[in-house]
């Protein structure tokens, strides 16, 4: 990971490594079937449910735990958590964790880093900006 040392991130087999392995594993399980059962109830045609979650396909989710005492969580488009440890200073319990994993799940799913990086270009039409962050 960019800006992180090797020397700083917490080993796979660390048992707070596996928990959150697995926090996020059982949240990313859970957004695949909230999308398919909510697609279903909305009547969407297969075809049309699938153009929304095409972009899910293929990603390598996976957390990243680094050793740093900030209270931080960031998140690629390309299905990465990066987690601090110190979260852990604030957040005991399994499900006060899931719901910072939960969070940066939500922008890889909505596609922020990708509506961000299309408004901070220059060149890209401002009238577009504004319909693209305004949509819903």
């Amino acid at each position: 990971m960019s800006g992180y040392g090797a020397s700083n991130i917490v080993d796979r087999l660390h048992p707070e490594s596996v928990r959150v392995y697995l926090i996020t594993s059982e949240l990313v399980r859970a957004v695949h079937r909230g999308l398919a059962i909510k697609s279903l109830k909305q009547g969407d045609d297969p075809e049309a449910a699938r153009r929304h979650t095409a972009h899910l396909d293929g990603l390598d989710w996976d957390v990243i735990l680094v050793r740093d005492k900030e209270f931080r969580a960031r998140s690629t488009p390309s299905g990465k958590i990066i987690l601090h440890t110190g979260c852990f200073d604030l957040l005991k319990t399994d499900e006060e964790i899931a719901s910072i994993i939960a969070h940066e799940i939500g922008h890889i799913v909505a596609r922020h880093s990708v509506e961000r990086n299309l408004y901070r270009r220059s060149w890209f039409p401002s009238c577009l900006r504004h319909y693209l962050l305004q949509r819903s």
